[in-house]
């Protein structure tokens, strides 16, 4: 996100180097002497530059399309849909959110097995971005107030920049009580249809197996069976 930290910092400059010069008008209508002024522009400099960053990240920046049009190809929020592959039992297909969070990403969702069953809910914390990789610790757990059974860390990393960002990630977890690496493929969901119908509860499922097809094709084709 290193993208929109420069623009609110550029921005929050050029706003407190205007209204400085306004104070300027003031002090010399005033006739303070060169270090009142001094001290003057110090503390305005500081109170605007503050200000209007965090005005300006809790407003503007709110705005997905403002966000998309400052970080253009590295652009990375939205609804994905991806699989995490194992050697010896099905994989697991997951609806994932990746949405702001003050300059920050939340990176959160859901996971489900070939046959629908839900499998797990999954967030995670220490979002870090360097652009095209992101790295992660997560926890996955039950739904309601089931603790989490299982979490580790994570890299994915984004497919090329592309106009509206990239459509296609890799990458792997590696989980903490299994101590191995498990492989994962997401692609971004933008068809405004299908987007719908992973937001709705009664259609989600059916859609996410459905767009997870490519991937688990991808991954190498059929899934072993899930035991029991």
């Amino acid at each position: 996100m290193n993208r929109l930290e420069t623009f609110l910092t550029g921005s929050a400059i050029a706003v407190a180097a205007a209204l400085t010069t306004g104070v300027h008008v003031v002090e010399e209508n005033l006739g303070l002497a060169f270090g009142p002024r001094l001290v003057a522009d110090a503390v305005v400099i500081a109170l605007a530059f503050t200000f209007i960053r965090e005005l300006i990240a809790v407003t503007l920046l709110e705005a997905s399309a403002l966000r998309r049009a400052i970080l253009r190809g590295t652009y990375i929020e939205g609804t994905w849909v991806d699989v995490v592959s194992y050697p010896d039992r099905e994989p697991l297909i997951g609806v994932v959110h990746l949405s702001s969070h003050g300059t920050g990403l939340k990176y959160y969702g859901e996971n489900f097995y070939p046959d629908g069953t839900h499998a797990n809910q999954f967030a995670t914390q220490g979002v870090q971005v360097e652009f095209p990789r992101l790295t992660f610790h997560y926890t996955a757990g039950g739904a309601g107030e089931e603790g989490p059974f299982l979490g580790g860390v994570g890299l994915i990393a984004f497919d090329g920049r592309g106009p509206r960002g990239p459509g296609r990630y890799t990458g792997y977890c590696l989980d903490a009580a299994e101590g191995t690496r498990h492989k994962l493929i997401g692609a971004r969901v933008e068809d405004p249809t299908d987007l719908i119908e992973l937001a709705d509860p009664n259609t989600r499922v059916e859609a996410a197996l459905r767009l997870a097809v490519p991937l688990i094709n991808q991954l190498g084709g059929q899934a072993a069976p899930r035991a029991e």
